[in-house]
């Protein structure tokens, strides 16, 4: 037999407006009780009656999330955290990926409000793009909408959370000189170039403020996968007498690795290297690997709370959010400073 919010409400002590105040997130209601009635409807097993709650409220609870590609463990980490707020609140997410196209986000876009979806988080396949259309509907209805991972130059005032890719740039090349470094190669995938710019100006800037030139040669953008990547590193350090490396994502340091030590090269004497992004392989590898966290799960949970929020709340007041980077000093780069 089906759980209901009244028998939530009897064993709660409350009454069943006030459990579905507290299921619904209300304000109108005390942290205290919602979390309590919250408890009780978790070890209850309470399943909400969605299509009950679409019919009465014109909502489907399905939240559009829009995606370059899962290739990359970031995207999936900052999906795993819009998943986890959506499912606090009865929310299901519909995803679908673009592959890194713009025009692919549109199309995504127009299937997603066909599936009706209450609001969208999309990954931005170009930075600083102008995003009319994703906010702007047929009959020039509007649809709530965070971006996640970049900000924009639109006009609209368009909701985002990102993290400061220049300062995470910054400081992961400053780490790298800070430990003796003076030629830095800095490493990325081709397909996610647009994505890089901000972490490759960092690593200039950082090259300029301690006296060091800054050599186009040694930023080098190659295939994404790991035969490429590896080839590409040992053309690199069989050109240049590279002492350090900035992979701009983690998931390319393990071919990197590999290519270093085939050169007979250790790490992080010979060659010390960093990534960014902080996913969870960092940490378990051979030698594991120093990173830049950007707080990839936090970014995403936060978007799908501000998106809840405004789907709630048509007046809700936008919150975009900037996280500050942290360097994770681990093996791979802890050489002693020359």
């Amino acid at each position: 037999m089906a759980i209901t919010i009244y028998d939530i409400a009897e064993k709660a002590g409350c009454s069943p407006s006030a459990v579905s105040l507290a299921i619904n997130n209300s304000k109108k209601i005390s942290v205290a009780t919602k979390e309590r009635v919250l408890k009780i409807a978790s070890e209850l097993g309470y399943t909400p009656n969605f299509s009950a709650r679409s019919l009465k409220r014109s909502q489907t609870y399905m939240i559009g999330v829009i995606a370059g590609t899962l290739d990359n463990p970031l995207s999936c980490t900052m999906v795993s955290g819009i998943t986890h707020v959506a499912n606090k609140y009865g929310y299901s997410i519909v995803l679908e990926l673009s592959s890194g196209s713009f025009e692919n986000e549109k199309n995504n876009i127009n299937l997603l409000r066909e599936r009706q979806v209450d609001g969208l988080i999309v990954f931005p396949s170009i930075p600083n793009t102008v995003f009319p259309s994703f906010i702007d509907g047929i009959n020039n209805e509007k649809i709530p909408l965070v971006l996640c991972g970049l900000s924009n130059k639109s006009q609209n005032a368009i909701n985002y959370v990102k993290c400061d890719n220049y300062k995470g740039g910054y400081i992961a090349t400053e780490h790298l000189i800070k430990t003796g470094c003076r030629k830095i190669a800095c490493i990325c995938a081709v397909d996610e170039r647009s994505h890089a710019f901000s972490r490759v100006n960092g690593y200039k800037q950082a090259h300029v403020d301690y006296g060091i030139p800054n050599d186009e040669v040694l930023i080098l953008f190659c295939p994404s996968d790991s035969e490429k990547i590896f080839e590409s590193t040992i053309n690199l350090l069989n050109q240049y007498d590279i002492d350090g490396i900035f992979c701009l994502y983690d998931y390319m340091a393990l071919p990197v690795m590999k290519a270093v030590t085939a050169l007979g090269k250790k790490i992080p004497d010979d060659v010390a290297i960093i990534g960014y992004d902080n996913i969870s392989l960092s940490q378990n590898l051979i030698i594991p690997l120093s990173s830049v966290n950007t707080h990839a799960y936090e970014m995403g949970a936060l978007a799908a709370e501000n998106l809840i929020g405004e789907i709630k709340d048509p007046n809700f007041i936008k919150q975009p959010t900037v996280f500050e980077p942290e360097l994770v000093v681990r093996q791979s780069s802890k050489k002693a400073p020359k």
